[in-house]
């Protein structure tokens, strides 16, 4: 009996070890190599490494720009190239009329979402990129 007991010991011990090494090794390669894709050391978030049809914002928004977050389903998110998305077809049709101000629209639609999707990537993006305006389709 003593040596089941010590076996058990031994076992739950070297598992919660092991655990605990391949949890930190985990994290070393988040660290390295997942992060990196969301969110850049100079404030850049990479929207098409996180497959939305965009390319990268800052989260700051630069001086003279008005910024919107584009919100919506398939029809937002997009399924030709970034240039001929709607919302890149928006912002230069705005940017050729109106040179005072730069226009970019930020789209992180997402393919088949409803209401609760759309306010959850508000809650989402409002708070990590700064914004003028959002727009959902």
């Amino acid at each position: 009996m003593k040596n089941i007991i010590i076996n058990t010991v031994l076992f739950v011990t070297v598992m919660l070890v092991a655990l605990l090494v391949v949890d930190a090794l985990f994290i070393q390669y988040e660290k390295r190599f997942l992060k990196q894709n969301i969110y850049e050391v100079d404030g850049t978030y990479n929207l098409h490494s996180l497959h939305y049809n965009d390319t990268t914002v800052t989260a700051k928004k630069p001086a003279g720009e008005f910024r919107a977050l584009s919100l919506g389903d398939s029809f937002t998110e997009g399924i030709t190239r970034y240039e001929y998305s709607y919302t890149q077809v928006i912002a230069k049709t705005v940017n050729d009329h109106y040179s005072d101000h730069q226009f970019r629209a930020v789209n992180v639609g997402e393919s088949a979402t409803g209401l609760m999707d759309y306010q959850k990537a508000y809650r989402y993006w409002s708070e990590r990129i700064d914004h003028d305006q959002c727009v959902s389709r």
